[in-house]
């Protein structure tokens, strides 16, 4: 976003630009405290779409324009975007069906093994 010259804006309901300030400027041990409740908290007890799109078997998955465009666009802008380059390549496969759902359900830290 910094790169575009773009800011956060808030949604209904959903402060984003303080959740992008904070997201900025927290350790990561606070943040690791404090997001799964935020993010619990937003989904009102609802799973995620992409979640949902995995279940029913559905061959097409919002993936693609959420995590695939920060993909392309950090590759277009020369900025890296490991983590949203892990989790669209993760979650296309599965949505594909080259790698199990279930993959990481044992053992989500294997996950990050690419990032280290």
């Amino acid at each position: 976003m910094r790169t575009m010259g773009l800011s956060p804006v808030d949604l209904p309901g959903m402060p984003v630009r303080l959740y992008a300030w904070l997201l900025d400027r927290l350790p990561l041990a606070v943040l690791h405290r404090l997001l799964p409740r935020v993010v619990r908290g937003g989904r009102a007890g609802k799973a995620p779409s992409l979640q949902m799109d995995l279940e029913r078997g559905a061959r097409h998955s919002e993936v693609e324009y959420l995590n695939g465009a920060v993909v392309r666009t950090g590759l277009e802008l020369g900025v890296p975007v490991p983590a949203n380059a892990l989790i669209y390549r993760t979650l296309a496969a599965m949505v594909e069906g080259t790698i199990p759902r279930d993959a990481y359900t044992a053992n989500p830290h294997a996950l990050l093994a690419p990032l280290r």
